[in-house]
Protein backbone atom coordinates (compact mmCIF):
# COMPACT_ATOMS: atom_id res chain seq x y z
CA UNK A 1 0.00 0.00 0.00
CA UNK A 2 1.19 3.50 -0.87
CA UNK A 3 0.20 6.55 1.20
CA UNK A 4 0.89 10.13 0.07
CA UNK A 5 0.33 13.55 1.61
CA UNK A 6 0.26 16.77 -0.41
CA UNK A 7 3.33 18.13 1.39
CA UNK A 8 5.41 15.32 -0.19
CA UNK A 9 5.36 12.87 2.72
CA UNK A 10 4.91 9.27 1.61
CA UNK A 11 5.08 5.68 2.84
CA UNK A 12 5.02 2.24 1.19
CA UNK A 13 3.75 -0.62 3.38
CA UNK A 14 3.53 -4.36 3.08
CA UNK A 15 0.02 -5.28 4.17
CA UNK A 16 -0.91 -8.72 5.49
CA UNK A 17 -4.01 -10.76 4.67
CA UNK A 18 -5.80 -9.43 7.76
CA UNK A 19 -5.08 -5.80 6.87
CA UNK A 20 -2.27 -5.25 9.35
CA UNK A 21 0.69 -3.09 8.32
CA UNK A 22 4.13 -3.17 9.91
CA UNK A 23 7.04 -0.82 9.48
CA UNK A 24 7.17 1.02 6.15
CA UNK A 25 8.98 -0.64 3.25
CA UNK A 26 10.05 2.87 2.32
CA UNK A 27 9.24 6.32 3.69
CA UNK A 28 10.28 9.89 3.05
CA UNK A 29 9.19 13.47 2.44
CA UNK A 30 10.96 14.36 -0.81
CA UNK A 31 8.20 13.53 -3.29
CA UNK A 32 6.87 16.42 -5.39
CA UNK A 33 4.12 18.30 -3.58
CA UNK A 34 0.46 18.77 -4.47
CA UNK A 35 -0.25 15.70 -6.60
CA UNK A 36 -4.04 15.49 -6.72
CA UNK A 37 -4.33 11.91 -8.02
CA UNK A 38 -1.97 8.94 -7.80
CA UNK A 39 -2.70 5.46 -9.06
CA UNK A 40 -0.78 2.25 -9.62
CA UNK A 41 -0.96 1.04 -13.22
CA UNK A 42 0.53 -2.02 -14.92
CA UNK A 43 1.69 -0.46 -18.21
CA UNK A 44 3.38 -3.49 -19.74
CA UNK A 45 1.36 -6.41 -18.41
CA UNK A 46 4.25 -7.89 -16.39
CA UNK A 47 2.26 -7.94 -13.12
CA UNK A 48 4.58 -5.34 -11.57
CA UNK A 49 2.92 -1.98 -11.22
CA UNK A 50 4.19 1.36 -12.35
CA UNK A 51 2.99 4.60 -10.72
CA UNK A 52 1.08 7.50 -12.25
CA UNK A 53 1.08 10.97 -10.68
CA UNK A 54 -1.27 13.76 -11.82
CA UNK A 55 -1.82 17.36 -10.80
CA UNK A 56 -4.95 19.36 -11.60
CA UNK A 57 -3.04 21.82 -13.78
CA UNK A 58 -2.28 18.97 -16.23
CA UNK A 59 1.19 18.02 -14.98
CA UNK A 60 1.77 14.24 -15.02
CA UNK A 61 4.47 11.63 -14.55
CA UNK A 62 4.70 7.86 -15.01
CA UNK A 63 7.39 6.13 -12.96
CA UNK A 64 8.86 2.65 -12.91
CA UNK A 65 9.02 1.77 -9.21
CA UNK A 66 11.43 -0.72 -7.67
CA UNK A 67 10.62 -3.51 -5.25
CA UNK A 68 11.76 -1.28 -2.39
CA UNK A 69 9.57 1.64 -3.48
CA UNK A 70 12.39 3.58 -5.11
CA UNK A 71 11.72 5.53 -8.29
CA UNK A 72 14.14 6.85 -10.88
CA UNK A 73 13.60 9.18 -13.81
CA UNK A 74 10.04 9.29 -15.20
CA UNK A 75 9.08 6.84 -17.95
CA UNK A 76 6.93 9.62 -19.37
CA UNK A 77 6.23 13.17 -18.17
CA UNK A 78 4.54 16.32 -19.37
CA UNK A 79 2.14 19.12 -18.54
CA UNK A 80 -0.45 18.78 -21.30
CA UNK A 81 -3.02 16.43 -19.82
CA UNK A 82 -6.57 17.78 -19.55
CA UNK A 83 -6.97 19.79 -16.38
CA UNK A 84 -9.13 19.23 -13.33
CA UNK A 85 -9.69 15.47 -13.46
CA UNK A 86 -11.03 14.60 -10.00
CA UNK A 87 -10.68 10.83 -10.13
CA UNK A 88 -8.24 8.67 -12.09
CA UNK A 89 -7.89 4.90 -11.88
CA UNK A 90 -6.18 2.13 -13.78
CA UNK A 91 -8.69 -0.49 -14.93
CA UNK A 92 -8.20 -3.75 -16.81
CA UNK A 93 -11.21 -3.62 -19.13
CA UNK A 94 -10.46 -6.72 -21.19
CA UNK A 95 -8.78 -9.03 -18.68
CA UNK A 96 -5.47 -9.18 -20.58
CA UNK A 97 -3.36 -8.24 -17.56
CA UNK A 98 -2.46 -4.84 -19.02
CA UNK A 99 -4.31 -1.87 -17.60
CA UNK A 100 -6.26 0.84 -19.34
CA UNK A 101 -6.79 4.28 -17.77
CA UNK A 102 -10.02 5.97 -16.70
CA UNK A 103 -10.33 9.74 -16.15
CA UNK A 104 -13.39 11.41 -14.58
CA UNK A 105 -14.35 14.99 -13.76
CA UNK A 106 -17.07 15.93 -11.28
CA UNK A 107 -19.19 17.54 -13.99
CA UNK A 108 -19.64 14.09 -15.62
CA UNK A 109 -16.89 14.28 -18.24
CA UNK A 110 -15.04 10.96 -18.63
CA UNK A 111 -12.54 9.17 -20.84
CA UNK A 112 -11.17 5.62 -21.09
CA UNK A 113 -7.75 5.29 -22.71
CA UNK A 114 -5.67 2.40 -23.96
CA UNK A 115 -2.17 3.11 -22.65
CA UNK A 116 1.16 1.90 -24.02
CA UNK A 117 4.11 0.51 -22.08
CA UNK A 118 5.87 3.89 -22.31
CA UNK A 119 2.91 5.74 -20.81
CA UNK A 120 1.65 7.33 -24.02
CA UNK A 121 -2.07 7.64 -24.68
CA UNK A 122 -3.81 7.50 -28.01
CA UNK A 123 -7.37 8.43 -28.83
CA UNK A 124 -9.93 7.58 -26.13
CA UNK A 125 -11.54 4.12 -26.25
CA UNK A 126 -14.69 5.80 -24.99
CA UNK A 127 -15.43 9.40 -24.03
CA UNK A 128 -18.46 11.42 -23.01
CA UNK A 129 -19.92 13.92 -20.59
CA UNK A 130 -22.99 12.07 -19.35
CA UNK A 131 -21.72 10.21 -16.29
CA UNK A 132 -23.45 11.06 -13.02
CA UNK A 133 -21.94 14.20 -11.52
CA UNK A 134 -20.35 14.59 -8.12
CA UNK A 135 -18.50 11.28 -7.62
CA UNK A 136 -15.61 11.89 -5.24
CA UNK A 137 -13.86 8.53 -5.59
CA UNK A 138 -13.82 5.96 -8.39
CA UNK A 139 -11.75 2.79 -8.32
CA UNK A 140 -11.42 -0.38 -10.36
CA UNK A 141 -12.07 -3.57 -8.39
CA UNK A 142 -12.07 -7.23 -9.44
CA UNK A 143 -15.11 -8.51 -7.58
CA UNK A 144 -15.25 -12.03 -9.00
CA UNK A 145 -11.57 -12.90 -9.52
CA UNK A 146 -11.86 -13.28 -13.30
CA UNK A 147 -9.02 -10.86 -14.07
CA UNK A 148 -11.40 -8.30 -15.58
CA UNK A 149 -12.17 -5.31 -13.40
CA UNK A 150 -15.49 -3.90 -12.31
CA UNK A 151 -15.87 -0.23 -11.31
CA UNK A 152 -16.86 1.29 -7.95
CA UNK A 153 -18.25 4.84 -7.70
CA UNK A 154 -18.59 6.65 -4.35
CA UNK A 155 -19.87 10.07 -3.29
CA UNK A 156 -19.07 11.79 0.00
CA UNK A 157 -22.69 11.61 1.14
CA UNK A 158 -22.60 7.76 1.08
CA UNK A 159 -24.07 7.19 -2.39
CA UNK A 160 -22.36 4.29 -4.20
CA UNK A 161 -22.60 2.10 -7.29
CA UNK A 162 -20.78 -1.00 -8.56
CA UNK A 163 -20.74 -1.51 -12.33
CA UNK A 164 -19.73 -4.37 -14.57
CA UNK A 165 -17.79 -2.52 -17.26
CA UNK A 166 -17.42 -3.84 -20.79
CA UNK A 167 -14.14 -4.04 -22.72
CA UNK A 168 -15.01 -0.83 -24.64
CA UNK A 169 -15.65 1.11 -21.41
CA UNK A 170 -19.44 1.12 -21.62
CA UNK A 171 -21.40 0.32 -18.48
CA UNK A 172 -24.90 -1.16 -18.12
CA UNK A 173 -27.17 -0.79 -15.09
CA UNK A 174 -25.42 -1.00 -11.69
CA UNK A 175 -24.71 -4.43 -10.22
CA UNK A 176 -25.36 -2.88 -6.80
CA UNK A 177 -26.31 0.63 -5.74
CA UNK A 178 -27.27 2.39 -2.53
CA UNK A 179 -26.84 5.46 -0.34
CA UNK A 180 -25.93 3.92 3.00
CA UNK A 181 -22.13 3.74 2.90
CA UNK A 182 -20.27 5.67 5.60
CA UNK A 183 -19.94 9.31 4.60
CA UNK A 184 -16.73 11.28 4.22
CA UNK A 185 -14.24 8.68 2.99
CA UNK A 186 -11.35 10.57 1.40
CA UNK A 187 -9.48 7.64 -0.19
CA UNK A 188 -10.73 4.27 -1.40
CA UNK A 189 -8.73 1.58 -3.16
CA UNK A 190 -9.15 -2.05 -4.13
CA UNK A 191 -6.46 -4.35 -2.70
CA UNK A 192 -6.02 -8.12 -2.95
CA UNK A 193 -5.01 -8.87 0.64
CA UNK A 194 -5.04 -12.66 0.52
CA UNK A 195 -3.84 -13.32 -3.03
CA UNK A 196 -6.99 -15.15 -4.15
CA UNK A 197 -7.42 -12.92 -7.25
CA UNK A 198 -10.56 -11.37 -5.74
CA UNK A 199 -10.08 -7.86 -4.41
CA UNK A 200 -10.92 -6.54 -0.99
CA UNK A 201 -11.69 -2.86 -0.39
CA UNK A 202 -9.86 -0.31 1.74
CA UNK A 203 -11.54 2.88 2.98
CA UNK A 204 -9.65 5.75 4.63
CA UNK A 205 -10.67 9.08 6.11
CA UNK A 206 -8.27 11.98 6.73
CA UNK A 207 -8.88 11.82 10.49
CA UNK A 208 -7.24 8.34 10.58
CA UNK A 209 -10.39 6.20 10.43
CA UNK A 210 -9.96 3.13 8.20
CA UNK A 211 -11.66 -0.12 7.24
CA UNK A 212 -10.74 -3.16 5.15
CA UNK A 213 -13.70 -5.13 3.79
CA UNK A 214 -14.09 -8.50 2.15
CA UNK A 215 -16.40 -7.93 -0.80
CA UNK A 216 -18.56 -10.44 -2.64
CA UNK A 217 -18.95 -10.87 -6.42
CA UNK A 218 -22.08 -8.72 -6.40
CA UNK A 219 -20.48 -5.87 -4.47
CA UNK A 220 -21.89 -6.76 -1.06
CA UNK A 221 -19.74 -6.08 2.00
CA UNK A 222 -20.04 -7.63 5.44
CA UNK A 223 -18.27 -6.79 8.68
CA UNK A 224 -14.82 -5.23 8.31
CA UNK A 225 -11.82 -7.55 8.13
CA UNK A 226 -9.88 -4.89 10.00
CA UNK A 227 -10.90 -1.46 11.25
CA UNK A 228 -9.59 1.32 13.46
CA UNK A 229 -9.02 5.04 13.84
CA UNK A 230 -5.27 5.16 14.45
CA UNK A 231 -3.85 5.49 10.94
CA UNK A 232 -1.74 8.60 10.33
CA UNK A 233 -4.00 11.55 9.58
CA UNK A 234 -3.96 13.74 6.51
CA UNK A 235 -3.15 11.29 3.71
CA UNK A 236 -4.56 12.74 0.49
CA UNK A 237 -3.98 9.69 -1.73
CA UNK A 238 -3.87 5.97 -0.97
CA UNK A 239 -3.42 3.25 -3.57
CA UNK A 240 -2.62 -0.45 -3.64
CA UNK A 241 0.53 -1.14 -5.64
CA UNK A 242 2.38 -4.35 -6.53
CA UNK A 243 6.02 -3.36 -6.07
CA UNK A 244 7.79 -6.68 -6.47
CA UNK A 245 8.75 -8.44 -9.65
CA UNK A 246 7.26 -11.77 -8.71
CA UNK A 247 5.03 -13.40 -11.27
CA UNK A 248 1.46 -12.42 -10.83
CA UNK A 249 0.73 -12.10 -7.15
CA UNK A 250 -2.79 -13.19 -7.83
CA UNK A 251 -2.78 -16.39 -5.86
CA UNK A 252 -5.58 -18.80 -5.01
CA UNK A 253 -6.16 -21.75 -2.80
CA UNK A 254 -4.63 -24.91 -4.34
CA UNK A 255 -7.18 -27.41 -5.59
CA UNK A 256 -6.90 -31.07 -6.57
CA UNK A 257 -8.77 -33.29 -9.01
CA UNK A 258 -8.22 -37.01 -9.37
CA UNK A 259 -9.52 -39.87 -11.44
CA UNK A 260 -8.74 -43.08 -13.27
CA UNK A 261 -8.47 -43.56 -17.01
CA UNK A 262 -9.44 -41.18 -19.81
CA UNK A 263 -11.30 -37.98 -19.03
CA UNK A 264 -11.99 -34.44 -20.23
CA UNK A 265 -12.17 -32.09 -17.25
CA UNK A 266 -13.64 -28.64 -17.06
CA UNK A 267 -10.77 -26.53 -15.72
CA UNK A 268 -10.04 -22.92 -14.87
CA UNK A 269 -7.37 -21.15 -12.86
CA UNK A 270 -8.97 -18.41 -10.72
CA UNK A 271 -8.25 -15.12 -12.38
CA UNK A 272 -6.87 -16.88 -15.47
CA UNK A 273 -3.35 -16.28 -14.22
CA UNK A 274 -0.29 -18.46 -14.89
CA UNK A 275 -0.22 -21.46 -12.55
CA UNK A 276 1.56 -24.74 -11.93
CA UNK A 277 0.12 -28.25 -12.05
CA UNK A 278 1.59 -31.00 -9.87
CA UNK A 279 0.68 -34.17 -11.75
CA UNK A 280 1.06 -37.81 -10.71
CA UNK A 281 0.14 -41.01 -12.55
CA UNK A 282 0.38 -44.66 -11.44
CA UNK A 283 -0.50 -46.50 -14.66
CA UNK A 284 1.76 -48.59 -16.88
CA UNK A 285 0.66 -47.36 -20.29
CA UNK A 286 0.47 -43.98 -22.05
CA UNK A 287 -0.25 -40.89 -20.00
CA UNK A 288 -1.06 -37.75 -22.00
CA UNK A 289 -2.42 -34.43 -20.77
CA UNK A 290 -3.45 -31.59 -23.11
CA UNK A 291 -4.71 -28.16 -22.08
CA UNK A 292 -7.65 -26.95 -24.19
CA UNK A 293 -9.44 -23.64 -24.76
CA UNK A 294 -13.19 -23.03 -24.50
CA UNK A 295 -13.70 -24.47 -28.01
CA UNK A 296 -11.85 -27.67 -27.05
CA UNK A 297 -8.94 -26.64 -29.27
CA UNK A 298 -5.48 -27.69 -28.09
CA UNK A 299 -3.33 -25.11 -26.31
CA UNK A 300 -0.39 -27.10 -25.00
CA UNK A 301 0.83 -30.69 -24.55
CA UNK A 302 1.58 -30.78 -20.83
CA UNK A 303 2.54 -34.44 -20.39
CA UNK A 304 3.35 -37.28 -22.82
CA UNK A 305 4.85 -40.24 -20.99
CA UNK A 306 4.65 -44.03 -20.77
CA UNK A 307 4.32 -45.48 -17.29
CA UNK A 308 4.37 -43.77 -13.92
CA UNK A 309 4.81 -40.01 -13.84
CA UNK A 310 5.42 -37.40 -11.15
CA UNK A 311 6.17 -33.89 -12.36
CA UNK A 312 5.29 -30.22 -12.39
CA UNK A 313 3.99 -28.40 -15.45
CA UNK A 314 3.00 -24.80 -16.16
CA UNK A 315 -0.34 -23.61 -17.45
CA UNK A 316 0.82 -20.76 -19.65
CA UNK A 317 -1.14 -20.83 -22.89
CA UNK A 318 1.12 -21.85 -25.73
CA UNK A 319 4.72 -21.25 -26.72
CA UNK A 320 4.52 -18.56 -29.37
CA UNK A 321 1.15 -16.96 -28.62
CA UNK A 322 -0.23 -14.59 -26.05
CA UNK A 323 -1.42 -16.57 -23.01
CA UNK A 324 -4.71 -18.34 -23.66
CA UNK A 325 -7.32 -19.20 -21.06
CA UNK A 326 -7.40 -22.91 -20.28
CA UNK A 327 -10.91 -24.30 -19.92
CA UNK A 328 -10.39 -28.06 -20.18
CA UNK A 329 -7.78 -30.75 -19.54
CA UNK A 330 -7.87 -33.73 -21.92
CA UNK A 331 -6.41 -36.79 -20.17
CA UNK A 332 -5.41 -40.13 -21.70
CA UNK A 333 -4.56 -42.70 -19.04
CA UNK A 334 -4.87 -46.38 -18.09
CA UNK A 335 -4.50 -45.90 -14.35
CA UNK A 336 -5.14 -43.45 -11.50
CA UNK A 337 -3.93 -39.84 -11.67
CA UNK A 338 -4.08 -36.65 -9.62
CA UNK A 339 -3.64 -33.03 -10.64
CA UNK A 340 -3.10 -30.31 -8.03
CA UNK A 341 -3.20 -26.70 -9.26
CA UNK A 342 -1.12 -24.19 -7.31
CA UNK A 343 -0.25 -20.48 -7.62
CA UNK A 344 2.88 -19.82 -9.64
CA UNK A 345 4.49 -18.38 -6.52
CA UNK A 346 4.58 -21.93 -5.10
CA UNK A 347 7.44 -22.71 -7.47
CA UNK A 348 11.07 -22.84 -6.33
CA UNK A 349 13.02 -19.60 -6.74
CA UNK A 350 16.66 -19.15 -7.67
CA UNK A 351 19.07 -16.34 -8.48
CA UNK A 352 22.36 -18.09 -9.20
CA UNK A 353 22.11 -21.88 -8.74
CA UNK A 354 19.51 -24.65 -8.44
CA UNK A 355 19.36 -28.41 -8.96
CA UNK A 356 16.47 -30.79 -9.43
CA UNK A 357 15.13 -33.70 -11.44
CA UNK A 358 12.33 -34.32 -13.89
CA UNK A 359 9.75 -31.83 -15.10
CA UNK A 360 9.63 -28.66 -13.03
CA UNK A 361 8.77 -24.94 -13.05
CA UNK A 362 11.12 -22.47 -11.35
CA UNK A 363 11.13 -18.71 -10.85
CA UNK A 364 14.27 -16.90 -11.98
CA UNK A 365 15.27 -13.88 -9.90
CA UNK A 366 18.79 -13.34 -11.19
CA UNK A 367 20.26 -10.75 -13.53
CA UNK A 368 22.63 -12.88 -15.59
CA UNK A 369 22.34 -12.86 -19.38
CA UNK A 370 23.41 -16.52 -19.55
CA UNK A 371 22.29 -19.84 -18.08
CA UNK A 372 24.61 -22.83 -17.69
CA UNK A 373 22.66 -26.08 -17.39
CA UNK A 374 23.39 -29.81 -17.18
CA UNK A 375 21.20 -32.87 -17.66
CA UNK A 376 22.00 -36.58 -17.24
CA UNK A 377 18.79 -38.06 -18.66
CA UNK A 378 18.26 -39.95 -21.91
CA UNK A 379 15.25 -38.12 -23.34
CA UNK A 380 14.27 -34.51 -24.05
CA UNK A 381 15.82 -31.70 -22.04
CA UNK A 382 13.96 -28.46 -22.75
CA UNK A 383 13.98 -25.13 -20.90
CA UNK A 384 11.50 -22.48 -22.02
CA UNK A 385 11.52 -18.94 -20.64
CA UNK A 386 8.36 -16.98 -19.89
CA UNK A 387 7.51 -13.54 -18.63
CA UNK A 388 5.64 -13.23 -15.37
CA UNK A 389 2.26 -12.97 -17.10
CA UNK A 390 2.79 -16.23 -19.01
CA UNK A 391 4.00 -14.78 -22.29
CA UNK A 392 6.59 -16.86 -24.13
CA UNK A 393 10.02 -15.25 -23.90
CA UNK A 394 12.42 -17.63 -25.59
CA UNK A 395 13.49 -21.26 -26.02
CA UNK A 396 16.66 -21.51 -23.94
CA UNK A 397 17.59 -25.21 -24.25
CA UNK A 398 16.28 -27.94 -26.58
CA UNK A 399 18.41 -31.08 -26.43
CA UNK A 400 18.08 -34.87 -26.22
CA UNK A 401 19.99 -36.91 -23.68
CA UNK A 402 22.86 -35.72 -21.53
CA UNK A 403 23.77 -32.06 -21.88
CA UNK A 404 26.13 -29.47 -20.50
CA UNK A 405 26.22 -25.98 -21.97
CA UNK A 406 25.71 -22.25 -21.59
CA UNK A 407 22.84 -20.41 -23.31
CA UNK A 408 21.42 -16.91 -23.41
CA UNK A 409 18.46 -15.86 -21.25
CA UNK A 410 16.28 -13.29 -22.96
CA UNK A 411 15.67 -10.07 -21.03
CA UNK A 412 12.44 -10.17 -19.06
CA UNK A 413 12.50 -13.91 -18.36
CA UNK A 414 11.18 -14.69 -14.88
CA UNK A 415 9.79 -18.22 -15.24
CA UNK A 416 11.64 -21.33 -16.50
CA UNK A 417 9.55 -24.32 -17.63
CA UNK A 418 11.79 -27.40 -17.54
CA UNK A 419 11.13 -30.72 -19.30
CA UNK A 420 13.56 -33.48 -18.28
CA UNK A 421 13.73 -37.18 -17.47
CA UNK A 422 16.93 -37.01 -15.41
CA UNK A 423 18.75 -34.83 -12.92
CA UNK A 424 19.54 -31.26 -13.92
CA UNK A 425 21.44 -28.25 -12.62
CA UNK A 426 21.07 -24.53 -13.36
CA UNK A 427 23.72 -21.86 -12.85
CA UNK A 428 23.28 -18.18 -13.70
CA UNK A 429 26.41 -16.37 -12.47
Amino acid sequence: MFFYREDGLYRYYNVSANGNVGSPVRAGSEYTKNWSSITAVDLDGDSQDEMFFYREDGLFRYYDVGGDGSIGSPINAGNNYTRNWTSITAVDLDGDGQDEMFFYREDGLFRYYDIKADGTLGSPLLAGDNYTTGWSSITAVDLDGDGQDEMFFYRDDGLFRYYDVRSNGSIPRPMLAGDNYTTGWSAITAVDLDGDAQDEMFFYRVDGLFRYYDIGPGGHVGSPIHAGNNYTTGWSSVTAVDLDDTPSDRGFHPFTVSGTGNDVLGFRVPGDVPAILDITYAGSSNFIVWSLDDSHEAIDLLVNEIGAYDGRRMVHGGWFLAPEHVRYLDITASGPWTITTRPLLSASTFRTALSGSGDDVVLYRGSSATLTSTHNGSSNFIIVGYRSDGRYNGLIVNEIGSYSGTDLIDNGTSVLDISADGNWTLNAP
